[in-house]
């Protein structure tokens, strides 16, 4: 479906073109009242949404993953004394 609403949007007249378009440009110019876009052009605003709100780099989510090593190698310190086994391994 988004593929054939781009290959649609391709061959439609007075839409937005330069090199400094925005997705909220986009967004505005396929939801503008009486003109029907936003009805078929569906999935190509939800995908421009989707885009919108995706974050331009992952570094909290990495952030977020070296504190959880970090907390999981004090928990295994805690759990052993050391790295290696843990204190209240039964052999």
């Amino acid at each position: 479906m988004l593929k054939t609403e781009i290959n649609l949007l391709k061959h439609t007249d007075n839409i937005p073109k330069g090199e400094k378009n925005k997705c909220g440009d986009w967004i505005n110019w396929l939801t503008q009242s009486n003109c029907g876009r936003e009805t078929i052009f569906c999935n190509v605003i939800k995908a421009l949404k989707t885009f919108m709100i995706i974050p331009v780099t992952s570094c909290a989510c990495e952030r977020s993953f070296s504190k959880l090593s970090i907390v999981n190698q004090a928990m295994q310190y805690h759990d052993t004394g050391s790295i290696g086994r843990p204190a209240y391994y039964i052999y």
